[in-house]
């Protein structure tokens, strides 16, 4: 295991307004860790758990891309409802590095709720602190939605199909152009798991943007636009009919739908992007 160092470790801190002995609760009780351990699409579909010292979890995941990893892990301090301590190993995916790492919880007792203090130390490579550093905090976010439902703001307003949905940055260099990008805006980059390399660029747990490389070696660096739409099939042909060039036709991604990229009339590009489940 890597020595704990800034590198390596991240610190989560988030105020939850329930008692602490139900977000306690929360984190080592199977039925509860199933409806919110990991972020965004990713979905906990299994979890066994011995919640004591010398005892063992293990948990299967659903990933991004609609792959699967388990995660496995041995419980080195339980002090109910107050502080948990335990060992965390990837296993069975490609997604994250192996080796264990560990994680520290501290659960505050203050007024109106909890202050749950995280520490996920050692890992392996500072990326996989950012991977974890986002895994967590969307996992958070689900577990305030568990534990107290009623202080969870209304989602926004859905957008609409005609609506733009999505940047996407095309460049001939991820490295120097995410450089550029976190420094000018302040945004955080989140590697993606999709058929091609991608990272989503982030601003707080917002997602502003993606880049990926040029798919054609010696094309412009340039950004594209997404318009969201109901249909991605029958707007590439309706496009088509109005004079459009497909320059790559419609296209499932596991988790985020099916996408396409158009060159109107005029020579502009664009994408369009059909959303998983809507048809």
């Amino acid at each position: 295991m890597n020595p704990a160092n800034s590198t390596t470790t991240l610190h989560v801190r988030r105020f939850i307004p329930a008692p602490r002995a139900r977000v306690f609760a929360a984190f080592v009780k199977p039925a509860d860790l199933t409806k919110w351990l990991g972020p965004g699409p990713c979905e906990c579909l299994r979890v066994n758990a011995d919640p004591r010292v010398g005892g063992s979890f293990d948990v299967r995941m659903k990933m991004f891309d609609g792959s699967e990893g388990e995660i496995h892990g041995e419980y080195l301090e339980v002090r109910a409802p107050e502080r948990l301590v335990f060992t965390w190993r990837w296993e069975k995916t490609t997604h994250c590095l192996p080796g264990t790492s560990q994680v520290s919880v501290d659960f505050v007792e203050v007024d109106r709720g909890t202050d749950v203090q995280l520490t996920h130390e050692r890992l392996a490579t500072p990326s996989e602190r950012d991977n974890h550093t986002h895994g967590w905090t969307g996992s958070i976010d689900k577990l305030v939605r568990l534990c107290a439902p009623e202080a969870v703001e209304p989602e926004p307003p859905t957008m609409v199909p005609g609506e733009f949905c999505w940047n996407e940055l095309l460049t001939s260099d991820v490295s120097a152009a995410g450089k550029f990008y976190t420094q000018l805006f302040g945004w955080t980059t989140t590697p993606f798991q999709g058929p091609v390399p991608y990272t989503i660029f982030r601003l707080g747990e917002k997602g502003v943007g993606g880049m990926m490389p040029l798919q054609q070696p010696g094309s412009t660096p340039t950004w594209l636009n997404y318009v969201l739409v109901a249909d991605c099939d029958a707007a590439v042909a309706r496009a088509k009919e109005l004079g459009a060039t497909v320059c790559m036709p419609p296209k499932a991604i596991p988790t985020i739908g099916r996408i396409a990229v158009l060159k109107d009339p005029l020579g502009a590009d664009f994408g369009i992007h059909q959303p998983e489940g809507e048809s």
